[in-house]
């Protein structure tokens, strides 16, 4: 009885991790850096890490919760094996394994997945028990959506959308938003379609009940008292949010009234999820996300063939499925036809979807990325470039019609195509197995339970999920819900099928050395796991928060003891997250040294500690590119207090270069140097390949003007003036600038022109005048007053 009871207890505390991830979309605490991506993380890797432990002891109470030998198991660990050793033969392991606090990815996240769905696998073993975690799932979604919503309408309860009008609810990127809620819209199909099976609501009914305690939780707190308005009249406030949060209560309670409400509850799934359904498509709409449309999409045009080619399908269910299909389509075709449409024009959603061309910018950028990775991919066909190193190929084979301007994204480690992604990360080895893997499924899924068309919705979910990958990258928000679909489809191809793949009655026994240590193995598992916990987890965690504490601190009132603080809460840091709180502290130094506002002393402190720990990551982690011109470019902002920096940035170049041939911001910085170092020739020649590699963008070409005019080769200076004027409508302080360069060099008759070209354009800028002035004065010439209009 006590052991039946232990394992009641183990199995309920799995269930509670697991619900506790389902919601983990909510949280998103400002006291962190990148505050949507690491506490999430951290605590999905602890509630993970918990389940180990709580699974480990389960199962050497009761062998039943071993899992058998089975495929779908064996591709899933062939393939996170496959990454790993990738990433070994990379040689930047580390970064493989921890990855970065912005993305919190990495092969340790893969593990923690992996586990995740291999222990879930294991505990659920019927169907009632995977569905009732499914809406737990759902519920959190619908939260989540009731959050969305509530942004849409411009109410905002809890917080702002971070994508501007593009709804994101909690998760911080409308794109990871689109995402979860496609999962979970599949989730609600899977109900929805259940053949004649008892409406089970109880799981939703305590679900709500939690809800509203929560809910009058944050009234009393925040709402009660004059002037304040409480989240229960932010809720009322608007029919957007009240008419479906009071229709989804009704719906969830109504099942539990006795009487004549029993002859409708037959009809409540169909009610209750489809509204569900309705809901969080109309909120992928609003997130304006391009890459989920072309997931349903896949997916339906999927389930059309699926259901024609299907045996047995009534012929009015294929009439049906025609009719969709074409009025989809000729909806997109009347959408494409008529951008300029007023209704196609003044939505958000439409727009965007009439925006898609092969010559849009994004689709640009996306092509000329994906192009870099599969350049990479010849390079290391077979095992890849290692987990997270895919920015070491997008830097070799840099895409120079992606920095058409200043401002324009230029840094990528994701190439936002998972399969081109696992392509250049996992080779063909780690990419056959994962196409293998979701291949499999999808064969066993087409063959269960031919009664019924579950087989066909979750295999669409798999089309749609990959497709919308084509063009996003995934996140813990989507991969949670994402890697519990695949355990469930798991099951029903392992445990549920018509034909099992392998039988799961089988007596299983554990090792003797175990069965007769167990106490020994508990305080082992307990010991390890709270290492885990502790090292990976909690240590880098209190860095994270600690960090961005100092920071913020010494942001506000600077103190000598606190910036020091910041570089030691890195220096003494774990790896995780060391590269990049080390540039942000020291972009903050830098523009401390550029205003020289402070003793000279600390700021030469400052900077020596910021370079030693700048050349440390580039030391460690020496395939970024971006680390090194990051560098090159503090060194360039702080030659006032280092006169050696032009040169250290010159000792950069080479090997900078030949990481990143492409890169034109990389010949600026060296072209700047040069020239301050006196070697003018090198200097314009690295100015002429900047230029070349970034033809249309401004900042290459006012260099390359200011270098010819220092080597007095002003024919090819009035050319670069000419493409100045070509890419920018010139503003008066441009005018002023060049004016400057020319009268620097003693070229008075050019600048004068060209100031008075600017008086024309700018006949009350007082800035040209003035600068007019100073060239008279250079030249030796009195003031024209004609030209001041008696100023």
């Amino acid at each position: 009885m006590a052991k039946q009871l232990w394992e009641k207890y183990l199995v309920r505390g799995i269930l509670t991790l697991t619900g506790i991830i389902f919601f983990l979309p909510f949280v998103s605490p400002s006291g962190f850096y990148f505050p949507f991506i690491t506490p999430r993380n951290f605590i999905f890797r602890i509630c993970v890490e918990a389940m180990i432990l709580l699974f480990i002891v389960l199962v050497v109470q009761n062998p039943k919760y071993i899992l058998p030998k089975n495929k779908i198991l064996l591709i899933f660990a062939g393939f996170v094996a496959s990454f790993t050793l990738s990433s070994i033969l990379a040689g930047d392991f580390l970064y493989s394994f921890w990855s970065s606090f912005e993305r919190m990815d990495g092969l340790i996240t893969l593990y923690h997945q992996f586990a995740f769905f291999f222990i879930l696998l294991g505990v659920l073993q019927t169907k009632k028990e995977w569905e009732m975690m499914m809406q737990v799932s759902i519920f959190s979604a619908i939260a989540i959506a009731f959050v969305g919503l509530s942004q849409v309408a411009g109410v905002n309860l809890l917080l702002e959308s971070s994508g501007g009008e593009r709804v994101s609810s909690t998760l911080g990127n409308p794109t990871y938003l689109s995402a979860y809620l496609l999962i979970h819209i599949f989730m609600c199909l899977y109900f929805f379609m259940k053949n004649k099976e008892i409406y089970d609501v109880a799981i939703f009914k305590y679900c709500f009940i939690g809800f509203d305690i929560f809910i009058l939780f944050l009234e009393i707190k925040y709402g009660l008292g004059s002037g304040k308005s409480g989240i229960l009249r932010q809720l009322f406030s608007n029919a957007i949010l009240w008419i479906p949060f009071v229709i989804f209560h009704i719906l969830a309670f109504l099942p539990f009234w006795k009487g004549a409400l029993e002859k409708i509850n037959k009809f409540l799934p169909y009610i209750f999820y489809g509204l569900v359904i309705v809901m969080f498509s109309a909120l992928i709409t609003f997130t304006q996300t391009r890459g989920a449309i072309i997931g349903i999409a896949l997916a339906i045009a999927f389930a059309f063939v699926a259901v024609l080619l299907r045996r047995g399908v009534k012929m009015n269910i294929k009439i049906y499925s025609v009719c969709i299909v074409l009025a989809l389509s000729l909806g997109s075709i009347l959408v494409f036809n008529n951008k300029n449409n007023l209704i196609v024009a003044y939505s958000p959603f439409l727009s965007r979807i009439a925006s898609i061309s092969l010559s849009d910018h994004t689709t640009q950028t996306r092509l000329a990325t994906w192009n870099a990775a599969l350049r990479g991919f010849y390079d290391k066909p077979i095992f890849g470039w290692g987990m997270e190193n895919f920015y070491q190929v997008f830097d070799k084979y840099f895409p120079t019609v992606i920095y058409d301007k200043e401002d324009a994204v230029v840094w990528f480690d994701r190439p936002h195509n998972i399969i081109i992604q696992y392509a250049s990360e996992g080779g063909a080895v780690g990419l056959a197995l994962y196409l293998g893997f979701i291949g499999f499924l999808i064969y066993y899924l087409l063959r269960y339970q031919k009664k019924n068309y579950i087989g066909i919705i979750f295999s669409s979910f798999l089309i749609a999920y990959i497709g919308q990958n084509l063009f996003v990258f995934d996140s813990l928000n989507s991969s949670m819900p994402f890697y519990f679909m695949i355990g469930f489809i798991s099951h029903l191809v392992l445990r549920e099928s018509e034909k099992p793949a392998q039988p799961h009655i089988e007596e299983k026994q554990i090792p003797f050395v175990i069965k007769n240590n167990k106490e020994i193995v508990y305080i082992a598992s307990f010991l390890i796991m709270a290492f885990i916990i502790w090292y990976c987890n909690i240590v880098p965690m209190s860095q994270n928060a600690n960090f961005l504490k100092t920071f913020a601190m010494v942001n506000k009132n600077f103190s000598e003891n606190e910036a020091k603080d910041l570089l030691d809460t890195i220096e003494k840091g774990p790896y995780l997250g060391r590269f990049e709180l080390i540039y942000v502290a020291a972009d903050w130094i830098k523009n401390m040294i550029k205003d020289n506002n402070k003793p000279s002393f600390i700021l030469s402190e400052l900077f020596s500690r910021s370079e030693k720990q700048m050349l440390d990551s580039i030391e460690k982690h020496q395939g970024d590119v971006r680390l090194k011109i990051f560098l090159m470019n503090f060194y360039m902002d702080t030659m006032g207090i280092e006169e050696e920096n032009a040169k250290k940035i010159i000792a950069m170049r080479e090997k900078t270069i030949e990481q990143s041939p492409t890169r034109a911001y990389t010949f600026l910085l060296t072209g700047r140097a040069y020239m301050s170092l006196g070697e003018y020739e090198k200097g314009v020649a690295d100015f002429e390949k900047a230029s070349d590699l970034a033809p249309r963008v401004f900042d290459p070409h006012w260099a390359l003007f200011s270098g010819y005019v220092t080597i007095k080769n002003i024919d090819k200076a009035q050319e670069q003036l000419k493409i100045l004027k070509e890419l920018r409508t010139l503003a008066s302080d441009n005018y002023k600038r060049i004016a400057g360069v020319y009268a620097a060099r003693g070229y008075y008759k050019e600048a004068e022109e060209l100031l008075l070209e600017g008086i024309t354009h700018f006949p009350n800028a007082a800035i040209l005048y003035s600068s007019m002035a100073d060239v008279y004065a250079k030249d030796g010439r009195n003031r024209d007053d004609s030209y001041y209009g008696g100023l």
